[in-house]
């Protein structure tokens, strides 16, 4: 092999050690980060479909508790709980909880803007056969407004004869029904979630383990490697050329009896100690 060949042949083996151990570093990070944002996704579909249950029950509590009282500020509350889910107002940048928290992920600057739960539903990092059942959870809550709305203008147009319709609405079987089906919709969501996202976490944590493991192995074997190509490079190159200009030096001193045993792979080595060999023996 001539210097120049191993020379290449050394570059093209360091540069495909060095695009492979960066490759497998930024594959790495990538799944770390996918496994954080899973994680914070997590949180924010929990948080999300929890806003859609308690907010769905906090407009149970309040049209009852307007019917029943014929306080105002029930009513008040009731149409603000709505517009918020609409996005028609802003959610107070302070306020509790009972409609949707801060999310930890993308959206998470929306929240105290006009944002429906519908669009943040719709922004939620999920498989879309799974997102569906959310969506058809808030669907039916949605459903479920109207009849509230209903009980309420029943009441506001009579407040004797229409209380008693009001609340037999509020509290009847097909109204308990249709709120029963959105829990039951939440905790299906939630579950079928749940399972997606764990499988999800169990390949993210293999991906990184390969990851380590093969970045490891990548790291050991560049340097594996670079020892090899420093005795390759003492063994062929740098001793034999050493050994070869001690003997030239014998030479020019008129020492023309002097040889030397040159051990070298390298075939542009090998040809000039035959060469100095072949001019020794022609001097003599």
């Amino acid at each position: 092999m001539t210097i120049n060949r191993y020379f290449t042949r050394l570059f093209i083996t360091i540069l495909l050690l060095l695009v492979a151990n960066i490759s497998v570093f930024y594959f790495f990070q990538y799944s770390v980060q996918q496994l954080k944002q899973l994680e914070n996704d997590r949180l924010a579909v929990m948080d999300l479909s929890s806003h859609i249950r308690d907010s769905s029950n906090k407009l149970t509590r309040t049209s009852r508790t307007y019917v029943v009282t014929n306080d105002a500020t029930y009513l008040q509350y009731f149409h603000n709980i709505l517009a918020m889910r609409k996005g028609d107002i802003a959610r107070p940048k302070h306020f509790f909880s009972i409609y949707w928290d801060k999310l930890q992920t993308e959206i998470e600057g929306e929240t105290t803007k006009k944002t429906s739960l519908k669009m943040l539903v719709e922004k939620l990092i999920t498989p879309e056969e799974k997102l569906q059942i959310l969506r058809d959870a808030f669907a039916k809550s949605e459903q479920l407004n109207l009849i509230e709305n209903q009980a309420i203008t029943l009441f506001q147009q009579d407040k004797q004869a229409g209380k008693q319709k009001a609340l037999a609405i509020l509290y009847g079987a097909d109204y308990l029904k249709a709120k029963s089906e959105i829990m039951a919709k939440i905790d299906q969501f939630k579950s079928h979630y749940d399972d997606w996202h764990f499988q999800q976490t169990e390949v993210l944590e293999q991906q990184i383990k390969w990851a380590k493991l093969t970045k490891l192995s990548l790291q050991l074997l560049f340097i594996l490697a670079l020892v090899l190509i420093r005795f390759y490079i003492i063994k062929n190159i740098s001793t034999p050329l050493t050994n070869l200009a001690a003997l030239a030096n014998k030479i020019a001193k008129g020492n023309f009896s002097e040889s030397v045993v040159i051990n070298t792979q390298t075939s542009d080595i090998q040809k000039l100690s035959k060469a100095m060999q072949q001019m020794q023996a022609e001097i003599v």
